[in-house]
């Protein structure tokens, strides 16, 4: 989401520079990047558990040691609040850009598609609230975990499970959301949606057809 803020802070404010590679190429090396940043960033998080034997099961649990502490609020920083700042930041430029483009009759014409440019803003906007609804409660949840002593909690057994798996159901919801909010708010997208699934049934009808 942090990625799709800042391509669209770049199409507005630097439109030349999308044009100067191929799109596909773009998308690759973004995905690629993503992939590594988001690996890079939950690999530290197997430090932050141990094995614990009982003579009656093995179980692998999160333990708030010093060394985890320090790991989870760096994560909770490089993958929560850094991004929340960048998308903030983009967002603030484009509305920013957008009403001075309204202001300036020579602007105008940079926005010729306005509507279509808002619409694709909201879109984006709508996701990032979606990425702050869905994963404030879990870093909340994970910072009060490691940084106070929760041992009262987390004796109400019951409550402690119920409010944890609420808290990490949640947190996937971010995943689910996007292509929803993208297919009710993105008329391309759900015109691009529809040309995939017309084109996989013909593909069944007749296979000598591509996708």
């Amino acid at each position: 989401m942090t990625a799709l803020a800042i391509e669209r802070y770049i199409a507005i404010w630097h439109p030349l520079l999308l044009k100067s590679a191929p799109a596909w190429k773009r998308v690759m090396k973004v995905i690629c990047s993503i992939w590594i940043i988001a690996i890079c960033e939950t690999a530290p998080e197997i430090l932050t558990v141990e094995l614990i034997k009982t003579p009656s099961i093995t179980v692998c649990y999160t333990v708030p040691s010093p060394l985890a502490r320090i790991i989870n609020g760096i994560l909770a920083l490089v993958t929560f609040i850094i991004p929340l700042g960048i998308m903030l930041f983009v967002y603030t430029m484009i509305a920013f850009k957008v009403s001075i483009s309204e202001k300036s009759n020579s602007e105008k014409k940079i926005f010729n598609h306005k509507d279509n440019r808002r619409k694709v803003n909201k879109l984006v906007v709508a996701v990032t609230l979606s990425f702050l609804i869905c994963w404030l409660p879990f870093f909340t949840f994970r910072l009060l975990f490691f940084f106070f002593d929760m041992r009262g909690l987390m004796q109400l057994e019951k409550i402690w499970g119920i409010g944890y798996r609420i808290i990490l159901v949640n947190s996937w919801l971010c995943i689910v959301l996007n292509p929803i909010l993208f297919s009710l708010m993105s008329t391309k997208f759900r015109q691009a949606l529809k040309i995939l699934w017309i084109t996989k049934i013909k593909k069944k009808e007749n296979p000598q057809i591509s996708v």
